[in-house]
């Protein structure tokens, strides 16, 4: 089985001048001095992230910038402006400052340790985050190790959830997901969106509507119910209430009884009938007016 690769903080700046590409992390696995291991499988992603960000990555003396050193500067030795894939290797193209170069160039500085983010489960390596000029890259690199251990899985395995992704979503894909959700919500699409205030009026109309077509509904029933006789005027905003508040219930009251007041509502003004006992003395005088305007005798038509 083959030896890991060497240890990313053993990188020697050889040479009598600043070199402008330096050896990053080589490919594959890799081992601490004190016996941990790393592994980058895909040097290109860190390619990708780093172009997509767009910011130089900052080289800086025995890694201050990674440290709570508390206020003031932290004066950078150079800038990587560039990452490339070399020899089994991730390499970058730095921009050293005047004052590193003559420092590199007078041997003050020999070794070069990259600053990362690591998959703790894995063991891979997912983001070049910076680099320092050190004296005893092995004791850095653990102090550097040590604190992105500190990131708590759980929290992003939550965060993988919420957002809906795959569980072995890669942060990049997960800060990809979340400057997503921050745009839409700065941009919202006016096509999916409504204001609250018409969103509110929309919402006042449909209940008015609603209100209204229950009241004539049962209003409706009620007039219905009174016409057949099942219910008295005296009635009608009791049985109102109750059908707008539970019409299945004035419902079973109508069925649960018979129209007992239909007489009330029969209509009036019905051709008036004389009792039977009438009708022939009527029919009498009738008889003798007529004959009497003709001048003849009250028995003449019979």
């Amino acid at each position: 089985m083959p030896e890991p690769a060497p240890v990313i903080c053993d990188v020697t700046l050889k040479g009598k001048s600043a070199p402008e590409w330096v050896q990053l992390f080589p490919v594959g696995q890799m081992q601490a001095r004190d016996g941990r291991r790393w592994k980058l499988s895909d040097p290109e992603r860190l390619i990708a992230a780093f172009e997509a960000d767009k910011v130089d990555i900052a080289i800086d003396y025995e890694h201050q910038a990674d440290k709570p050193t508390g206020p003031g500067p932290v004066p950078a030795a150079g800038w990587i402006r560039a990452l490339a894939v070399r020899d089994g290797a991730l390499w970058g193209r730095v921009e050293w400052t005047e004052r590193a170069r003559k420092m590199i160039e007078a041997r003050e500085y020999r070794y070069l340790s990259p600053s990362f983010m690591f998959d703790r489960q894995q063991g891979e390596i997912i983001q070049l985050v910076g680099a320092g000029l050190v004296h005893r890259p092995a004791l850095h690199l653990k102090a550097l190790a040590e604190q992105e251990t500190n990131m708590n899985p759980s929290f992003l395995d939550d965060l993988t959830q919420l957002l809906g992704l795959q569980a072995d979503a890669t942060p990049d894909t997960i800060l990809a997901s979340v400057r997503a959700l921050r745009k839409a919500a700065e941009n919202p699409d006016p096509s999916r969106f409504a204001p609250v205030e018409a969103m509110r009026d929309l919402l006042h109309e449909h209940h008015s509507q609603a209100e209204k077509l229950s009241l004539e509904r049962a209003e409706a029933k009620v007039e219905e119910a009174f016409q057949k006789g099942y219910l008295t005027g005296g009635m009608r905003d009791w049985a109102l209430q109750l059908c707008r508040k539970d019409e299945a219930s004035f419902d079973a009251f109508l069925a649960s009884t018979v129209p007992q007041f239909a007489y009330l509502t029969e209509p009036t003004g019905k051709k008036a009938v004389p009792p039977e006992s009438m009708r022939p003395a009527l029919a009498s005088q009738a008889h003798e007016t007529i004959c009497a305007q003709l001048g003849l005798k009250p028995d003449a038509l019979s």
